[in-house]
């Protein structure tokens, strides 16, 4: 698991039931103990990180106000919180989905209303990279590239370059997709 997927910080988190972690043995120093889960964790933990992930996690419980109250459980609280998140992006991934089919020239490569509400697009005669910078300019974050897909890219025919990547959040409003699409048809008028 990462955290820095759901608002976190970049750190790695092993989930396993303990019955499984104790069929494998990592190599350790000898000072290591051998319990589980112990026995996956090498040296001084990142407690700051730690710290981070515990906050995020709180972030995320918190975000529906209609969720249960605090005496619930944190699971209670996510599951709402989650269900309330995904009526939100669906809303933001649903207008963003009109304004790219009203745009010329855009061509979307994602199935974001399947998934991660995430879309990367690119444009018939300008490069995305030019995009990217032309947005900057309304203040809109919208990084080009392969992003770590090189075989992918190359193989959907965008060549090392890629496309433009844009994506919803839980702090994504409207207003934001609005800017974004502004963006857009001033990038490709």
């Amino acid at each position: 698991m990462l955290p820095y997927k759901f608002l976190g910080p970049h750190c790695g988190v092993l989930v396993a039931r303990p019955e499984l972690l104790e069929t494998i043995t990592p190599d350790k120093l000898l000072p290591a103990t051998n319990a589980v889960p112990e026995r996956f964790e090498f040296g001084t933990l990142p407690y700051e990180l730690l710290a981070g992930v515990t906050a995020a996690v709180e972030v995320l419980a918190s975000l529906d106000t209609g969720a249960p109250d605090a005496a619930s459980s944190r699971r209670e609280r996510l599951v709402a919180s989650y269900a309330a998140l995904h009526e939100h992006e669906a809303s933001l991934a649903a207008r963003l989905g009109e304004g790219l089919a009203a745009l010329p020239r855009v061509t979307v490569w994602s199935r974001a209303e399947r998934r991660t509400p995430t879309v990367l697009m690119t444009f018939d005669g300008i490069a995305a990279e030019d995009v990217t910078r032309r947005l900057a300019e309304d203040r809109v974050l919208a990084p080009s590239g392969n992003f770590y897909a090189l075989e992918a890219s190359r193989r959907l025919g965008l060549g090392d370059e890629g496309g433009l990547r844009v994506g919803l959040a839980p702090y994504t409003d409207q207003g934001d997709v609005e800017r974004l699409l502004g963006g857009l048809r001033a990038a490709l008028a």
